[in-house]
């Protein structure tokens, strides 16, 4: 039996059963949450973003979750994560492939129960960053909210307000704590 109602992840495949689509709704729930949680249990990793790779449908007017591929190649603090996962982005747009690309660091908040079901996001993503010029991140948190134990002298913030350090600086961080 097939249902009418809108899928809330779009994978290219048939409707899914109506057990499984209250789950999938569930996750755009569980994102939401998580996002404004920026102290839970978060890894923060260094890798590429690859492409977008599904979309669930808009529950609002602002703001969609579109589901990133991501290359991991460095857990810097955090929980380990290791090569390719799919992860959860709320926005208010679809960004562009050639944008994510550009997309160098990630901390991702666990989905509790996420990827119950092959294939589906086991993160959400609570910030992200490309590597600017100048050689540094930038992030709407201090950094110190997030688990990533820099100096103040370390942290500046650019006229955007957000919160930007070096990558030396970020793995720097990152091999005092491995020593700890």
């Amino acid at each position: 039996m097939r249902s009418n109602l809108p899928i809330p992840f779009n994978w290219g495949r048939a409707a899914p059963p109506l057990a499984h689509m209250s789950h999938r709704a569930g996750l755009l729930f569980v994102l939401v949450l998580l996002v404004v949680d920026v102290y839970a249990d978060n890894s923060i990793v260094i890798g590429r973003g690859i492409e977008v790779d599904g979309v669930i449908e808009s529950t609002g007017d602002w703001v969609s979750g579109y589901v990133w591929l991501v290359d991991v190649r460095r857990t810097v603090s955090g929980p380990i994560v290791k090569g390719k996962v799919r992860i959860i982005a709320a926005s208010h747009a679809q960004p562009k492939d050639s944008y994510l690309k550009t997309v160098q660091l990630f901390v991702l908040a666990p989905i509790i129960g996420g990827g119950a079901e092959d294939g589906e996001p086991k993160f959400s993503l609570v910030a992200s960053s490309p590597l600017y010029g100048n050689s540094k991140y930038c992030i709407p948190f201090h950094p110190s909210e997030i688990a990533i134990s820099l100096n103040d002298t370390e942290v500046d913030r650019n006229k955007y307000d957000d919160y930007c350090f070096s990558k030396k600086s970020l793995l720097d961080a990152a091999k005092r704590a491995e020593l700890n």
